[in-house]
């Protein structure tokens, strides 16, 4: 028996099956792909890296299980089923590229600034890669973890499970749990990341929000009395979006990253990977080093925090944010134009903006919770567009970038 010791979750114990995962270089590269991008710019301790993130989804996703098990007894949550929701939540991370999210960032912009035409998937281009990943290198311990189950496809499951596209109840339970509007990856990112940053915006009561989870037509849902908690994770989620995720100088830092990753696949120095082998020279470290060798106007603000400053006058939220799509490809071609110099940077909430989606398990039956919570209902997307531009950037190109801004704020 191994026992690794997590500073959110206390004891975590794999499987034999898990352990061979975690021990595999594919796995262990995780720990070199930093879990909050550029945060730590802001936020020092938050260094922490995808590894750690993906062992405490395991941990917080079979929980969740057993949980659910006991509240719904339904008899397909088995102790296989148990782990293999938890093995999932294990590998849900592993196709992800340095510095996390802000790499897919790197992709959009190479496209949408550069006219590149990779292959991408938004937010869920890291999904994409390690379910590529999964069936070529880890489908024989996919087939041991599914053995005690009635899975008779592994692979197949694990697809539907991650993509948000189940066809059985056991991939619905296993996506409800991994990817939902109350989940075991929102669960750890919160507490993991609230933890490094030194911060209590996305502390919650996970032990009791696992207690009050119930699998109820097709779904999972949250018994009434869990509503204070299930407000609490909300809230809890919202405070972090808007206090550390949507922090203006973690968004300027990680948007002068995404450009510089950006111009390295524009010149082809890298790739996105299209084998294990691939990827698994893919890590921060690779990336920041051809920063620093390539690019010395980035590198600088990227390393030493020199170099670029924001316009804090000229923010934009709410509506207005909303309304940059009409600008978008003018404020793109600004960027290629300037080289850099000035740079347009669009946070969302959830870049597919999907509405929150969680029902409570009320005697009158199965209710939205926007419908029972006065907390849940008051809550909307959160959007925001920042402009930040090179110190000794040209007069002329500052102020085009300025009068676009303004053009939507005076619209609002």
């Amino acid at each position: 028996m191994k026992l690794i010791r997590d500073p959110i979750h206390g004891y975590i114990e794999p499987s034999e099956t898990q352990l061979e995962i975690i021990s595999s270089p594919l796995f262990q590269r995780l720990r070199y792909i930093s879990q909050t991008g550029l945060a730590s710019h802001v936020y020092p301790g938050m260094t922490h890296n995808r590894f750690e993130h993906s062992l405490g989804v395991m941990k917080a996703s079979g929980e969740m299980a057993v949980m659910i098990g006991r509240n719904s007894g339904l008899d397909i949550i088995s102790p296989g089923l148990v782990q293999f929701i938890s093995t999932l939540g294990m590998l849900h991370d592993i196709g992800h590229l340095p510095f996390s999210h802000t790499f897919e960032l790197a992709i959009e912009m190479a496209n949408w600034i550069y006219g590149m035409k990779l292959n991408e998937s938004g937010r869920k281009t890291h999904v994409h890669i390690g379910l590529k990943i999964i069936e070529e290198e880890l489908s024989k311990q996919l087939e041991k973890v599914a053995k005690e189950t009635t899975i008779s496809d592994p692979i197949k499951a694990t697809k539907h499970a991650l993509l948000n596209e189940p066809t059985t109840e056991e991939e619905r339970l296993s996506s409800y749990i991994i990817s939902s509007s109350i989940d075991a990856d929102r669960s750890d990112y919160l507490l993991r990341d609230s933890y490094y940053a030194g911060v209590v915006y996305g502390l919650f009561d996970l032990e009791r929000l696992k207690r009050t989870l119930v699998y109820k037509e097709g779904r999972v849902e949250v018994l009434e009395k869990g509503i204070p908690i299930a407000e609490e994770f909300l809230l809890g989620r919202a405070h972090m979006y808007q206090n550390v995720y949507f922090h203006s100088v973690v968004g300027m830092y990680n948007a002068i990253l995404a450009l510089a990753i950006a111009n390295i696949l524009k010149s082809e120095i890298i790739k996105i990977p299209e084998s294990s082998t691939d990827l698994l020279s893919l890590t921060d470290f690779k990336v920041l080093n051809l920063i620093s060798l390539t690019q010395n106007k980035f590198s600088k603000a990227i390393l030493f925090r020199k170099g670029f400053r924001r316009d804090k006058d000229l923010e934009l939220t709410g509506e207005c944010a909303r309304k940059f799509e009409k600008i978008k490809t003018d404020a793109m071609e600004l960027i290629s134009e300037s080289e850099g110099s000035v740079i347009f940077h669009e946070f969302s909430d959830v870049p597919e903006q999907e509405p929150l989606s969680l029902f409570v398990s009320t005697k009158n039956g199965s209710m939205d919770i926007k419908k029972v919570s006065r907390v849940a209902s008051s809550l909307g997307r959160l959007d925001k567009v920042i402009l930040f531009h090179q110190e000794d950037v040209s007069p002329t190109i500052l102020k085009s970038a300025r009068d676009m801004i303004d053009s939507l704020r005076t619209s609002c």
